[in-house]
């Protein structure tokens, strides 16, 4: 549970900036994710052509073109060039949490004490490189700006590590898919 604290204290660091540099611009068009295997490795595809990959606690994943890391001592960050402005980024936590904790209730119930709202969630077990991870999609609400997020947490060598997603203003919409998409254990 340590671990969903932490994700949860990263995600509301990011959502309070987004909410305070949150501009009226219109959001940039994004293509649709959807889930086959050739979207997935064209969109992994455009990561590898673009960024560079990223180490984090044994796992790793290629950062969108013009993403810094920062690091901090709970957690590290990666953000675009024009950060703080923009606070889509992607926040990286290890802990020691486990699976089984990682359920849509337990989940939900969390999200519903942090956010204005809870639009919609959904998680998903499955596996990276043959460890045990789950995804987690999210659209919540604080002070009238819609957020998506999606974490991914893999479950190995007795910690956990996740990534969250958080995409709040569709400029990296599909940079940050694709990133997820190049995810890898070791």
């Amino acid at each position: 549970m340590k671990k969903i604290v932490c994700i949860i204290t990263a995600v509301l660091f990011a959502a309070a900036l987004f909410s305070c540099s949150k501009s009226e611009k219109e959001p940039a068009a994004s293509s649709p994710v959807t889930g086959t295997a050739q979207e997935s490795a064209e969109r992994e595809t455009a990561v590898k052509e673009s960024g560079d990959r990223f180490f984090f606690e044994g796992v790793s994943l290629i950062l969108p073109e013009g993403f810094k890391t920062v690091e901090y001592p709970a957690y590290t960050i990666a953000v675009p060039s024009d950060y703080p402005s923009n606070t889509d980024n992607i926040t990286f936590v290890s802990a020691t949490d486990k699976a089984e904790d990682y359920t849509l209730d337990a989940l939900k119930a969390q999200m519903e004490e942090m956010f204005d709202s809870v639009v919609d969630i959904s998680v998903e077990n499955t596996e990276t490189d043959g460890k045990e991870t789950v995804i987690c999609r999210q659209t919540v609400e604080i002070n009238g700006a819609s957020i998506k997020e999606t974490v991914c947490t893999v479950f190995f060598d007795g910690k956990s590590v996740s990534l969250t997603f958080v995409d709040g203003s569709g400029d990296y919409s599909f940079a940050l898919e694709a990133s997820l998409a190049s995810v890898k254990v070791g």
